[in-house]
């Protein structure tokens, strides 16, 4: 039994503490202010326990970042177990919260103590402070607070024009001048990053830069969230059948047929839900951006400092990660989540291998984890971490045939996964077909040239050539590893890309029969994704070697920060769906008509069989208010009782009635379909010859349902 001093004494005691009053609101009075901030010291407790056992050492921002990343691991794993051995209702949930709270206090019980005593804390930190000059410590307040200055005003425009009207982009209510403030935020964040030390400190870490760590979490916050505020109901389609899922996970306690993908992100949500008393609408909307915002900016930081040692280069470095990967995270979807954390595994491993050191098992843990929320992410994870143990192999010939066999393996292995779903399930009807080999390349965007006639044609000159941008400061990244010695971390990501575009490749033959034309190499695109994250430290090695490149002009502080942050507004911009002379994005949200639209049918077809025929936004608004409520046994699928736009015949009935014309036959399609009667037509404003739509199925209904001149309703009987 270690010897335990008093002040870990009185840490244990708190952690007790808050463990048993969270469970006594639990059970008793439910107090939703009590249970959110007991909920969120019992995280914050639980990850800085974490953190400080499998990161020690590590400054404590790193410690309780990583030791986040790792509690939701675990959370997330302990769930799947009660969710397929047992349930995972009220009882289960508390459960899997002391069991959690109890490995958290073991790990926390049997290690021993590094704490230096109070008055060599006191110490550190007065050395800490001499190291500021008063002229420094000022410049550094004033762009502190000028930063948060306009940070603020950033947020107080987003939620002024947060709207629950039918949107296409953000940036159709947002005005420019949002982006004039954002141009100034990066600016002053750049000028803090690179703001010159004259301090000449000695003591260790002590210019360790947590302020602009914290500063770059809340920089990728006010990027991931502009969604979030925006769109007060709900972005995309995508988000409002996963949050349906959660919904029927938490009022039931189970899935049936039980997932084997999705439920890692379900159960997490219903967890945290549960444990801080909040909406479950609101954990799934702000999962995502917040985790991304906390997780990301550290561990990129721990990754690259492990190659790097200008500190002040790796934290623009760090920044830079904000437009390349931001539009991965600015809604919650498995697929988001899971990206999230294979990067986060991506960003932890680069330390083993790059020292061939053993890989510890909370990196296994993550790639099990992202499995379960989704294989397109989680089969990479797997292939990745069987690689690094591969090549760190020091017997040569077992790493020299292994790494061949495994290879050969790993390069069909999502292909593979995808031919054993198909056998398993119906939601994978696939065929390999050889003529779509032409169509690997229509994944990739093709360079095009613009002419800069305005400020538009600068942004999408980017934008279309962005592919070949990042290929060039991959080459160029990958000469300065080259450079630096790191030949073997090189060859081994090399290796490990060859592997993962042969998936791709393969991947864009298949046809998936069973989702809408437009979506067939939405699967491959998501690989792209995947690979460019396994590319991303080779690519900001890259970004580095320029940097030191352009610091060398004469004024290159001022060029690389208004660079930057040129670079930061466009990819905002473009990240989010957008409506201008270049793109027109078809993509409307759900409005409050649409809500008020599926209530009103509710209320109208007093629980009789009836199916609905509309748009997605509107399908949508079903989902959020009545989750899964109604299905319909048909000759080729159970079909919803609403139309799913990728793979529905209802939605084909449905563009049918919106492009041609509302006719009788197509409504007689529909009821032999689904064996119903009653049928809905909806249709609104933004349809185009809607007026046209609305008179001509006025003749043939027998109902009509006009909701403030923006949705109609037809009812046929």
């Amino acid at each position: 039994m270690p010897i335990v001093n008093p002040k870990k004494r009185r840490f244990y005691s708190f952690f007790i503490f808050l463990v048993i009053s969270l469970l006594l609101n639990f059970v008793g009075p439910q107090n939703a202010i009590l249970g959110l901030i007991l909920g969120i010291l019992w995280l914050i407790w639980a990850s800085k326990i974490i953190g400080n056992r499998f990161f020690p050492g590590e400054q404590h921002i790193l410690q309780f970042t990583a030791g986040l990343a790792f509690l939701l691991i675990v959370i997330i794993l302990i769930s799947l177990l009660f969710f397929y051995f047992i349930n995972f209702q009220t009882l289960s949930i508390v459960s899997i919260f002391i069991i959690v709270s109890s490995v958290c206090f073991l790990f926390d019980y049997y290690k021993k103590s590094n704490s230096r005593g109070l008055f060599a804390s006191a110490f550190k930190i007065f050395c800490i402070l001499k190291c500021f000059s008063l002229k420094g410590m000022f410049a550094k307040v004033c762009l502190a607070a000028t930063y948060l200055i306009l940070y603020l005003i950033s947020f107080a425009y987003l939620f002024s024009y947060s709207t629950s009207n039918s949107l296409l982009s953000p940036w159709e209510i947002l005005p420019k001048k949002f982006f004039i403030i954002y141009f100034l935020l990066n600016i002053t964040l750049f000028a803090i990053i690179l703001r010159k030390d004259k301090s000449n400190c000695k003591v260790p870490n002590a210019r360790y830069p947590r302020l602009e760590i914290i500063f770059l979490s809340l920089h990728f916050f006010l990027a991931c969230s502009i969604a979030v505020i925006i769109y007060k109901i709900g972005f995309g389609f995508d988000p409002f059948v996963h949050r349906a899922s959660e919904n029927a996970l938490a009022n039931l306690g189970y899935l049936m047929p039980r997932p084997l993908y999705y439920i890692g992100q379900y159960a997490l949500v219903v967890f945290l839900s549960k444990i801080l008393f909040i909406k479950i609408i609101a954990i799934d909307k702000l999962l995502v951006p917040l985790l991304a915002s906390l997780l990301l900016p550290a561990s990129v930081f721990y990754s690259i400092n492990k190659i790097f040692k200008n500190k002040k280069l790796i934290i623009l470095i760090t920044a830079c990660c904000l437009p390349l990967t931001a539009y991965c995270f600015f809604y919650t979807v498995p697929q988001s989540l899971a990206n999230l954390l294979l990067l986060i595994l991506i960003l932890m491993s680069i330390p083993y291998f790059i020292n061939n050191g053993k890989l510890p098992c909370n990196l296994w843990l993550i790639a099990l984890a992202t499995m379960f929320i989704h294989p397109l992410a989680g089969i990479p994870a797997f292939i990745y971490l069987g690689f690094i143990v591969l090549w760190s192999n020091n017997f040569m010939v077992l790493r020299f045939y292994g790494s061949i066999i495994f290879s050969l393996l790993a390069g069909i292995a999502i292909p593979l996964f995808f031919f054993f779903a198909s056998i398993i399930s119906s939601d994978f009807n696939i065929v390999f077909q050889l003529s779509n080999i032409s169509s690997v390349f229509n994944i990739f965007d093709a360079p095009r040239y613009l002419p800069f006639y305005s400020i538009y044609h600068l942004i999408y000159l980017y934008k279309f050539n962005i592919g070949i941008l990042l290929i060039l400061i991959f080459i160029v990244g990958s000469y300065f590893l080259y450079k630096k010695n790191k030949t073997k971390f090189l060859a081994a990501n090399y290796c490990l890309l060859t592997i993962l575009f042969a998936n791709l490749i393969i991947l864009s033959l298949i046809q998936f029969n069973s989702i809408i034309d437009y979506e067939q190499r939405e699967f491959a695109k998501r690989l792209l994704y995947v690979i460019f994250f396994f590319s991303l430290p080779i690519i900001l090695s890259g970004i580095y070697s320029i940097s030191l490149k352009i610091l060398q002009f004469k004024k290159g502080n001022l060029l690389l920060i208004i660079l930057i942050s040129a670079i930061n507004v466009i990819t905002l911009y473009i990240s989010y769906p957008v409506v201008d002379a270049f793109e027109k994005n078809r993509g409307y949200s759900v409005s409050h008509y649409d809500i008020q639209a599926v209530n009103w049918i509710n209320e109208d077809s007093t629980d009789k069989d009836y199916i609905v025929l509309a748009n997605q936004s509107t399908s949508a608004a079903a989902l959020q208010e009545f989750g899964f409520k109604k299905y319909y046994n048909s000759k080729i699928q159970n079909l919803f009782y609403y139309p799913i736009p990728t793979s529905s015949p209802l939605y084909d009935i449905y563009l049918k009635m919106v492009y041609d014309e509302p006719k009788l036959k197509y409504i007689n399609t529909a009821r032999e379909l689904t064996g119903v009667k009653t049928v809905y037509f909806v249709i609104n404003d933004y349809w185009l010859d809607f007026k046209k739509r609305v008179e001509q199925a006025e003749l043939i209904a027998n109902r009509i349902k006009n909701i403030n001149n923006k949705i109609w309703v037809f009812k046929f009987e």
